[in-house]
């Protein structure tokens, strides 16, 4: 019974000094639930052209509600509203052309590429982060700084919007 419980504890440790020590690990700052799902927890991680952790451009939005997130549709729309934090857009047939959210909204658990995206970062910050960023375009309803499959728009929502925007998609 000694050993037993002697060579759990040891494999217990192992397990968590290799999760601690690990180089290529995300760090996790504090890990938990995002938003009312509890499928889409910390860490988010950003992937450009691709989407926020498990919600991706491509998929359709019946995948996305079978994670189990709180989903809420805008009507008339071709949009839907994630867990109160993001923003979707789909074709007619239900597919994911992009994913947005505004980063004063999300959790401090969002990464790109093992940096943390800080929730009070201005659009010259980001776009010090993501790769291929060009000039800051003043468009009507806000202005968007293009970088490699992903824009960082501020100055939308008819002025309501207080912080940057990540909005991800396919380019």
């Amino acid at each position: 019974m000694k050993t037993t419980t002697l060579l759990l504890f040891a494999v217990t440790i192992l397990t968590i000094s290799t999760k601690v020590f690990s180089n290529d690990a995300v760090p996790q700052g504090k890990p938990g639930n995002h938003g009312s799902s509890k499928k889409m927890t910390c860490p988010i991680e950003i992937i450009p052209s691709v989407g926020f952790g498990s919600i991706q451009v491509g998929r359709n939005i019946e995948e996305i509600k079978s994670l189990g997130m709180d989903i809420k549709e805008v009507e008339g729309t071709n949009s839907y509203k994630v867990t109160r934090q993001y923003n979707l857009g789909t074709d007619n047939k239900g597919n994911i052309i992009y994913v947005e959210a505004e980063i004063g909204e999300l959790p401090n658990c969002i990464y790109f590429e093992k940096q943390q995206i800080r929730r009070k970062s201005s659009a010259k910050q980001l776009a010090k982060i993501f790769r291929g960023c060009g000039k800051e375009e003043m468009l009507f309803g806000g202005n968007v700084i293009k970088c490699d499959g992903i824009y960082i728009t501020t100055g939308g929502s008819g002025g309501r919007q207080k912080t940057p925007s990540l909005k991800v998609l396919k380019l």
